[in-house]
């Protein structure tokens, strides 16, 4: 059996390990914005519709990369391409007006909506 002391111990170094996968993840996440940007120009509307995703999960997980993705992708709003306005439109909601992960259905209060 472990002593109180040894228990305060291993509690503390998980604790520092969650810390720090939660830090590397988070910087993992904030490196990837420069390229989900760039897919975000891509003549594949599958590369942009996948790049809209990310912004949406980065906003699921609070990190600012959400917001100027999405502010760079509504130029995309004009695109020929009726799935990429319908993605873009979908991420806006997501990202500025909605709750996070409820796909548009439950809108943030009125003094959050961006």
């Amino acid at each position: 059996a472990l002593s109180e002391a040894e228990s305060t111990f291993l509690a503390k170094v998980r604790a520092l390990k969650f810390a720090s996968q939660a830090l590397a993840f988070t910087e993992l996440f904030e490196n990837s914005n420069a390229s989900f940007r760039t897919m975000l120009m891509s003549s594949n509307s599958s590369d942009v519709t996948e790049a809209l995703r990310f912004f949406v999960r980065a906003k699921h997980f609070g990190l600012p990369c959400a917001v100027t993705g999405t502010k760079k992708a509504l130029a995309l709003m004009w695109s020929n391409e009726t799935n990429i306005q319908e993605e873009v439109l979908r991420a806006f909601i997501e990202v500025f007006v909605a709750e996070p992960g409820t796909e548009g259905k439950e809108l943030l209060p009125e003094n959050q909506i961006a």
